[in-house]
């Protein structure tokens, strides 16, 4: 007649509360649903709660391995002290560890050669993939993170680094959470924090335009430049003066669309020609006309009618000379205007006169009798708006 053999056996939960002490050798079984999902192995002293498991755990109940340990686990292996490792893979044709994991919980991929490619370290969090790229592949290659990804470290792209999105933000924040620079990935918006500093050179292709838009760049207390307009008249004009009547020189002009309400307009002319006769006494100002706005004379306060003052920013300068017809008079000014507009500003030279009330003619970039003799000059007339940061 056969000998029927049976190990002591019950749920986890009656075993935990049982907590007997199984004699040296003697088997305790664990079931769960009527099946075995565990086993260990008494040593005569230590209760059932105080063993460990004697084989890999199967289980579907809380994890009753030791008192505290109540995580829920499916598959559970722990290795002795004398292994270092407790789970490995090794290659097919050989004898090398393709997937290793340590009694310490490091996780190690090879190549088969003995080479580590990819390494997960349990006490640090870190994983090191030594290969040149990381390939993801799926049905469309994508790495899809779905919350926040903090990299402790450096992160380099190669080649493209592409954000995509509409109505995002690309944003580079301190360590408060406050946006120090951000990009509107709709619209490519560009935003830098109050006070950001740019080190080094911005170099602008094409027509690339760099400016602020509101109070231009205040750095170092204003005066930098946001932009400069020129006109360079080489051709000669002949214009006619009606007494003391203000004359707008019509082609000697240069237009500005400032950047900054705020801004300062730095206005140079340098003219060069032949005034009449009487050339000592004729001077230059400038007229400023605001595209649909109003058009003014810029000219030093506290001027007068005839008998007074007259306003003039630069007189013409002369030599002491008796030939007028081979010698140049010129005028060079500057004038610094608040045009308080957005709007296309256009300086226009003006010439009158200071003392004779005759008409007559005023020549520019050429003499008055304009020949092509010897020593008979022609010359340049060159007008230039400057457009500066408004002072902090």
């Amino acid at each position: 007649m056969a000998t029927r053999i049976q190990v002591r056996r019950d749920t986890a939960t009656n075993w935990t509360s049982a907590n007997p002490t199984l004699a040296s050798g003697e088997l305790g079984l664990v079931t769960d649903s009527g099946k075995v999902v565990a086993c260990k192995v008494g040593d005569g002293s230590a209760a059932w709660t105080a063993l460990e498991y004697a084989m890999p755990m199967m289980q579907g109940v809380p994890n009753v391995n030791r008192t505290g340990d109540t995580s829920d686990t499916t598959f559970l292996l722990k290795g002795l002290g004398s292994q270092a490792s407790v789970f490995a893979i090794e290659e097919a044709s050989g004898t090398d560890k393709i997937l290793n994991i340590s009694d310490v919980g490091l996780i190690t991929l090879t190549d088969g050669a003995g080479n580590t490619k990819v390494l997960v370290t349990s006490a640090s969090g870190d994983i090191a993939v030594n290969t040149d790229k990381l390939t993801v592949a799926g049905a469309t290659g994508n790495t899809t993170i779905a919350g926040t990804l903090d990299v402790a470290g450096e992160t380099t792209t190669v080649n493209n680094s592409i954000v995509k999105g509409s109505t995002k933000f690309l944003k580079v924040q301190n360590a408060g959470g406050a946006d120090k620079f951000t990009v509107a990935t709709d619209n490519g918006n560009i935003t830098l924090a109050s006070g950001a500093t740019v080190t080094g050179d911005i170099t602008g292709v094409d027509a690339t335009t760099l400016y602020a838009p509101a109070d231009v760049a205040k750095a170092s207390g204003g005066g930098s430049v946001v932009q400069v307009q020129y006109t360079q008249i080489e051709e000669p004009h002949t214009d006619t003066l009606v007494g003391r009547t203000p004359l707008t020189l019509g082609w000697f002009y240069v237009t500005i669309t400032p950047k900054s309400a705020n801004s300062v307009i730095k206005i140079d002319m340098s003219w060069s020609g032949q005034t009449m006769a009487y050339a000592y006494t004729h001077g230059f100002n400038i007229s400023r006309a605001i595209s649909g706005g109003d058009t003014t004379i810029l000219a030093p306060s506290g001027g007068g009618d005839v008998g007074s003052r007259y306003p003039f920013i630069k007189s013409v300068g002369v030599g002491l000379h008796l030939n007028l017809t081979t010698v140049p008079d010129t005028c060079d000014l500057m004038w610094y205007d608040t045009p308080n507009t957005t709007a296309a500003v256009t300086y226009s030279a003006v010439i009158n006169n200071l003392l004779n009330t005759a008409s007559g003619t005023f020549c520019s970039g050429r003499t008055t009798a304009d020949s092509d003799g010897v020593g008979v000059p022609r010359m340049a007339c060159i007008i230039s708006a400057t457009e500066l940061a408004a002072k902090a």
